[in-house]
């Protein structure tokens, strides 16, 4: 079966395994990702070659984009404490309490350190459906999505440093410090001149389609061109993002609003449902190609356990720490324990977990095999897929 007809079949998944869904109660990423394992498994079905170079430049930056389309940054300035809680110091905790892990049971400190970054930013797509349709309070919406947009940002960018030490061999804690720094100035500088250009180009056009185009093709542009200047391509999408989402509407036509909130919805639901569909596709070759040895069934139940029991006991004492903090205030924080347990359930792990470890390149700059890449990819895999919230239904549905 050729590329393009994988292509078609997974699509026709889409097509029929989404609407079975929501009437199977059941979250779509899961039956995606079971469709997607046993079209792998047919004997027509021939290995996926995909090149890891290109996962991230394809996959994050209309994610990304997407996901600015849904908050301001008025909103985000409103509650930026307590959401940078969650997705910077809950993200950067989890990173390090996995690679410890990981290392304890095994795994060299440079392979440990970006499985943790590949697994600890959670995806909030699953958990903010899910508490829409049950009603939830907006705040506990307002700080998934608010988690959800910047967790991920923190986590590539460690992501990244961690990679590039491991591919070139070459670590010291003042140079790793110093590029982690310039990695996150630069990249919100490109992302910010990106928006600038953007907008003076949309105030130059008055046609909806051309600037629903310009808007498709600028989240590629800031994120190549800030990694192209060792900037965080991340970064420069979520603030080139966040820049149009509060002034691109006073450069635009109406229907070319309307239009481009459209495409970027739908987006957002196509790539990520593709991405479960090969997440399972391409399980099914790992377990084909890679037998699960003692070693990775201990590795990817560690990660899973320390995942799972580190979100809880961060979210619970940060949460009442914010609430005591904020007692004379309106807060957006859970405003009890059961919208915390809430919180700390909504752990789920999605694309950008699936995305990078996919990305993790074949060899180190010597020319060697990269260290633990298989058991890397599959412990990732089957956290992003064995997720309590995701995989097996939402405990606020039971």
């Amino acid at each position: 079966m050729s590329d393009p007809w994988l292509l078609a079949v997974l699509l026709a998944g889409v097509i029929a395994f989404t609407p079975l869904a929501g009437k199977l109660r059941v979250p779509q990423p899961v039956l995606l990702t079971i469709f997607g394992l046993l079209a792998g498994l047919m004997p027509f079905a021939d290995p996926l070659e995909i090149d890891p170079a290109l996962v991230l430049p394809v996959v994050l930056p209309p994610l990304l984009f997407a996901a600015t389309q849904r908050t301001t940054s008025t909103e985000f300035r409103a509650e930026a404490g307590r959401v940078l809680a969650l997705a910077v110091g809950l993200t950067l905790s989890t990173a390090l309490a996995v690679a410890v892990v990981a290392h304890a049971v095994g795994l060299e400190w440079g392979p440990a350190v970006i499985l943790g970054a590949i697994v600890s930013p959670p995806d909030p797509v699953a958990a903010t459906a899910v508490a829409r349709k049950l009603g939830l309070p907006d705040r506990l919406v307002t700080i998934l999505e608010g988690e959800g947009m910047f967790n991920d940002a923190t986590a590539l960018v460690v992501y990244s440093v961690a990679l590039a030490a491991v591919v070139t061999g070459e670590f010291s804690y003042g140079a790793t410090a110093l590029e982690f720094g310039v990695t996150i100035v630069v990249g919100v500088a490109a992302g910010l001149a990106v928006g600038l250009a953007t907008k003076w180009l949309l105030r130059l056009i008055a046609d909806a389609n051309t600037e629903t185009t310009l808007t498709v093709v600028v989240p590629f542009v800031a994120y190549l061109g800030a990694e192209h200047v060792h900037g965080s391509g991340v970064l420069a999408v979520l603030a080139l993002g966040l820049y149009l989402r509060d002034v691109g509407h006073e450069e635009t036509t109406s229907h070319g609003w309307l239009l481009g909130r459209s495409v970027w919805s739908y987006a957002d639901f196509l790539i990520t449902s593709l991405a479960f569909a090969v997440l399972g596709f391409e399980l099914s070759t790992l377990l084909a190609e890679v037998p699960l040895t003692r070693e990775i069934v201990t590795v990817s139940a560690s990660v899973v356990v320390t995942v799972v029991l580190f979100r809880i006991a961060w979210v619970f004492p940060v949460g009442a720490l914010f609430r005591l903090l904020a007692r004379h205030q309106e807060s957006m924080l859970p405003t009890n324990w059961r919208e915390t347990a809430v919180v700390s359930w909504s752990g789920m792990r999605g694309v950008v977990t699936v995305a990078t470890a996919v990305a993790i390149p074949l060899t180190t700059d010597d020319g060697a095999s990269f260290p633990d890449r298989q058991l890397l990819v599959v412990s990732a895999r089957w956290r992003a897929c064995w997720s309590p919230s995701s995989c097996r239904g939402s405990p606020w549905a039971r």
